[in-house]
């Protein structure tokens, strides 16, 4: 007579499955050769035996392999049409807190949409296996690309409705992905019948409900042949529970029909130091995705100039977005010995300079074409430089400039706007001829008004002289404009003072943190470092079952470093009429420091820049503290696609509260404000991790010997870095001071091109929309047409009608998703949209000229 076990559970669904690595696990080449013999053994087992099932993680993987083996996807195609394979609805198991807003949509794009292209295969479920956090706007973006579940494996555990800020609610189960390998549930039926007994017992405490999902596989474990076996022998001796293969998809349909307990609020990542590890690489990501958006638009634009839609570098575009998503994957280090485990973090640096070189390149060629398609008119005073804005804001911001003279005699110039008036500008002559005169310079102005999507143009006069740079302050350590006073403290160590003469507040402060039993009082802008060492277990320690969650640890090794220890020599210097700067130069760590504040003529920001001459000391971590006067009010932060409340992560995310200290390193995406008594401080970036356990501090390097865990990786980031933020202080609110429009203008700097022709008209948008809490984050050509996508979204949580303007044609207008696979048609007039948009929502328009 068949068993029973006394359980809530009625059926344990064992899904087969292996965590995609592309590095980590072993060296990039190995684990791509790892890839294919996982995928040839899934085709393998598939034909031999009827039941098989396997879930295959992301599509990255998978497109590789049908590159190489184009005469499989057949294969492929019958097995997800009969449901006995499914593929996640991503190209990776990215780290979405080093990824841009457009990035995590290409996630999906090359992901769902991928699939639907190749197989005309719809997957259900979004899988974000091993990723230590989840953006607030994941349900809706889930949704938006056809899937109905989200499984991750970090987080609250068991199932949950997670309602993302817009109101979306997606199913979302959280299971640990190695579950059946680590605790032996699929060697054979004999452990298995000895140890799941013991699994359904724990797992009763954890997960609710008459089913349980049970993952079985790990890190490019090859698909487990045992499984069907082990099913039809428990099913034969057991009556209850039922032991069944099955799909995540499956899993996701049967679980659709129960209700679970909704939630909201943001997942934050618990591992986000490790971009510490990887800060050259973290760095070049975020350009690279600060690039590629401006890339498709004045693509895009070209073609629509030109008439021809067949110049659009698709391709191209498409071979950096999955790059940067690659190199956004969510693991670092690597496990060849030879190498010291380095080879993962160098091949992502690689893989990253090599994109934003050739990001840059089609940039300029598009941006190139641009300007000789609409600078056809003479110019009016000397030589036009066209400034170009990708974001769809208005903005005062710097242009750089880089000109060459081939003629002789220019002796000094002045940039002036479109009506002559002189802008603040500021430059070094780099080359001259041989009577002396300028050959080339480099520098930079102040682009004043320039249109949303469009361009301004601004004119290089000839000068006789160049007027001369501003002299040392009296003190050595203070420079100011209209708005700001800064002065650096006398060793050079940190900003004294950071003084808002326009609101007569003092923004910079000290505070007191403590490390251990020691206590330290850091200024605004210090630079701190703290000697920590990971210590890892041997891999056998973690084959223990016994030993799940435990090993690795973080040890202080009694090192600290302060800016203090060495003080600094402090240098002035002044560009033009431009801006002023302050660089305090000195010894930190072993290595050389430079920390510069730079104040500009017309514009209410201070910039500042940390460059580091790293020597490659092992077992550090540096901090640069951002201490300020602002910093014990509320906190809001850019992520992707919104804005977060600091204290609105789901409640139970966090670090364990059994903790000493209850750890607040998180993601940012480009900006974090700070808001008391009525006035606020932003601080914009590209950098993506900040720490607000005690006081505000931006984590910068760790270097680790054993960073890449087990496999002694030695990657310890000897050589230059450079970390830049900007701040700026408000009265009122983030909303109201367009502090999200602000804050992204890091990741979208103006573009600069000088000819020998000015454009018919001044000023000119091509794009605009009417209400400054709508961003847009996407113009490109559609994928399969000759149409334009235009993604917006609402970031301040209000609804809001708007209207979209263009100042070309379009024949229709249709709205899409994010994977561009469906579309339903809108009304809207021959050159505009009027739009409604619900708090937080996300739009993506297609365009058919």
């Amino acid at each position: 007579m068949p068993k029973t076990i006394d359980s809530p559970f009625e059926t344990v669904y064992l899904v087969n499955h292996s965590h995609i690595d592309h590095t980590w696990w072993n060296s990039p080449e190995i684990c791509s050769q790892r890839n294919e013999e996982i995928i040839n053994e899934i085709l393998s087992l598939a034909s031999a035996e009827p039941e098989f099932k396997f879930s295959y993680e992301t599509t990255a993987g998978l497109v590789r392999y049908l590159e190489k083996y184009p005469d499989r996807k057949e294969e492929i195609a019958v097995l997800l049409q009969q449901r006995r394979l499914d593929v996640g609805g991503m190209f990776v198991s990215a780290n979405d807190d080093v990824c841009s807003e457009e990035a995590i949509v290409r996630n999906f794009y090359y992901g769902a949409g991928w699939l639907i292209k190749t197989f005309n295969y719809s997957p259900k479920v979004a899988k974000e296996f091993d990723t230590p956090g989840h953006p607030m706007q994941l349900p809706q973006l889930v949704l938006d690309a056809g899937m109905k579940a989200l499984v991750i494996t970090r987080g609250p555990q068991g199932g949950f409705s997670w309602t993302g800020p817009d109101g979306s609610e997606l199913l979302t189960y959280c299971v640990p992905y190695n579950w059946s390998y680590w605790r032996r549930l699929g060697v054979d039926y004999e452990e298995t019948a000895k140890n799941l007994p013991t699994e359904l017992a724990r797992a009763a405490q954890k997960f609710g409900g008459p089913e349980l999902v049970i993952p079985d596989g790990d890190d490019m474990t090859l698909p487990n042949p045992a499984l069907v076996e082990i099913c039809r022998q428990w099913n034969a001796n057991y009556s209850r529970p039922k032991l069944r293969l099955a799909t995540f998809d499956e899993v996701a349909d049967i679980l659709a029909k129960r209700k679970f307990q909704p939630r909201s609020g943001d997942m934050p990542n618990l591992w986000i130091v490790i971009h510490t590890l990887q800060a050259e690489t973290t760095r070049y990501l975020k350009t690279l995705q600060g690039i590629l958006p401006s890339v498709e638009a004045l693509c895009t634009i070209e073609c629509i100039l030109k008439g021809d839609f067949k110049r659009y570098p698709a391709a191209g575009i498409d071979a950096l977005w999955q790059r940067a998503l690659l190199a956004a994957d969510h693991n670092w280090g690597g496990k060849d010995q030879a190498r010291g485990g380095a080879e993962g973090d160098e091949h992502k640096r690689n893989l990253v300079l090599k994109s934003v070189r050739e990001g840059k390149a089609l940039t300029e060629n598009a941006f190139f074409g641009i300007a000789k398609s609409v600078m056809t008119a003479d110019p009016k005073f000397g030589m036009p430089v066209l400034v170009f804005n990708p974001g769809s804001w208005r903005r005062d911001d710097i242009v750089s400039l880089d000109l060459n003279c081939g003629v002789t005699g220019l002796q000094a110039i002045e940039v002036v706007d479109a009506d002559g008036a002189p802008v603040p500008a500021g430059y070094e002559v780099s080359e001259r001829h041989k009577d002396g005169s300028i050959h080339r310079l480099t520098g930079e102005f102040l682009g004043r008004n320039v249109p949303s999507f469009g361009y301004s143009t601004f004119y290089i006069k000839p000068l006789l002289e160049k007027k001369g740079d501003e002299p040392c302050p009296q003190d050595g350590r203070s420079i100011e404009n209209e708005f700001y006073r800064v002065t650096f403290a006398e060793d050079g160590r940190c900003i004294e003072s950071l003084y808002d003469k326009e609101f007569d507040r003092e923004l910079a402060c000290q505070a007191a943190a403590s490390f251990g039993p020691v206590e330290f009082e850091f200024g605004t802008f210090e630079l701190f470092g703290v000697g920590l060492k990971l210590s890892v277990p041997d891999q056998s320690y973690f084959e223990n079952p016994e030993n799940e969650g435990s090993g690795e640890s973080v040890e202080p090794t009694g090192e600290l470093f302060r800016a203090a220890d060495s003080p600094a020599k402090i240098g002035f210097s002044s560009r033009g009429t431009l801006s002023r700067s302050l660089t305090a130069e000195g010894e930190f760590a072993g290595s050389i420091r430079r920390q510069k504040v730079v104040l500009y003529e017309g514009l209410k920001r201070v910039d500042l820049h940390v460059e580091l001459d790293w020597s490659g000391k092992s077992n550090v971590a540096l901090f640069l503290q951002m201490p300020n006067a602002l910093m014990n009010g509320q906190k809001y932060m850019g992520v992707p696609f919104a804005v977060h409340r600091d204290g609105d992560e789901l409640a139970d995310f966090w670090v364990e509260e059994n903790l000493p200290v209850k750890f607040k390193i998180r993601g940012m995406q480009d900006w974090l404000a700070f808001e008391s008594e009525d006035v606020g401080l932003a601080i914009a970036s590209r950098w993506p991790v900040v720490d607000l356990t005690a006081i505000p501090a931006f984590p910068l390097l760790w270097t680790n010997d054993n960073s890449g865990f087990f496999f002694g990786e030695r990657y310890r980031q000897k050589g230059n870095h450079c970390f830049s933020f900007s701040l700026t202080s408000y009265k009122g609110s983030w909303s109201e001071n367009n502090i999200h429009l602000w804050g992204k203008q890091w990741a979208k700097p103006l573009l600069s091109y000088s000819g020998d022709a000015s454009p018919e008209t001044g000023r000119h948008s091509y794009l605009s929309i009417d209400a400054p809490n709508i961003i847009l984050s996407a113009f490109k050509k559609a994928r399969d047409e000759d149409a334009v996508i235009v993604r917006l979204y609402e970031t301040i949580g209000r609804k809001t009608s708007t209207e979209l303007s263009t100042s070309f044609p379009f024949q229709e207008a249709r709205g899409a998703n994010i994977t561009e696979t469906a579309s339903k048609k809108i009304p809207a007039a021959k050159k505009s949209i009027k739009l409604k948009f619900r708090p937080f929502e996300i739009k993506t328009i297609k365009l058919v000229l």
